[in-house]
């Protein structure tokens, strides 16, 4: 099923709570903004309506200055995190629920977050966290950050995929302690191609963890403070 909405009367969260597996949400144009966490756990794609133009769909947000991606995951609806796309990954021998999470078309924008803050420390704010065994794809999407890390897929069978669009700038204005454009950890596996990954206030594309990988094809990645690949 495909569901078309328009500004301003639209709330994303609604629109994903009323969505069921498989459904699509196209966006005509205009600025939605976020007030808590958007929670992505079901097969779905976000995309812009086909007459809009790079840019013409923004979804917005803005993280608080003193809380990190460590009180978001105490708090489900602290914008540290802004968008929390996840799957089930059980102990037991239960198969487990790996959702496939669709961007196309859209520009994010996270503003405000910690200068100071790390992923280490968990004060530092991520816009995209994908992890326990989600699926994720951006195409023609636009990322970019104010203090924040854009993309941090974590765990195994966790995927992301960024093909055709750009990450940045992320944390490059304020020299932010978090602003990575894409992070694989702890077993996930990422894709990055025939992207533009630029103004990366730390690593443009980092694979960090034993069993994490991160294949990059066809990018222009730079400036990035701490080096484009690491």
């Amino acid at each position: 099923m495909t569901m078309t909405t328009s500004v301003p009367t639209a709330s994303l969260h609604d629109l994903v709570a009323g969505a069921a597996d498989g459904d699509t949400i196209t966006l005509q144009k205009g600025t939605y903004e976020l007030e808590k966490t958007l929670l992505l756990d079901k097969d779905i794609t976000l995309q812009a309506a086909e007459d809009c133009e790079w840019g013409d769909v923004l979804i917005t947000a803005a993280a608080p200055r003193d809380k990190g991606h460590f009180a978001a995951r105490a708090d489900g609806e602290c914008l540290s995190v802004m968008f929390n796309c996840k799957g089930m990954i059980p102990e037991e021998s239960i198969p487990p629920t790996l959702p496939q999470i669709t961007f196309r078309g859209i520009k994010i924008h996270h503003r405000g977050g910690s200068e100071k803050g790390t992923l280490s420390n968990g004060l530092g704010s991520i816009c995209f966290s994908i992890n326990t065994g989600a699926q994720v794809v951006f195409e023609r999407c636009e990322i970019t950050t104010e203090t924040s890390t854009a993309i941090f897929c974590s765990g195994r069978l966790t995927t992301v995929k960024v093909d055709t669009s750009v990450v940045g700038p992320n944390g490059w204005d304020c020299e932010s302690a978090s602003g990575y454009g894409v992070c694989v950890f702890r077993e996930a596996y990422g894709e990055v191609i025939n992207s533009d990954i630029w103004r990366q206030a730390q690593s443009g594309v980092i694979a960090f963890n034993e069993g994490s990988t991160a294949l990059v094809v066809s990018c222009d990645i730079g400036p990035c403070l701490l080096g484009g690949l690491a």
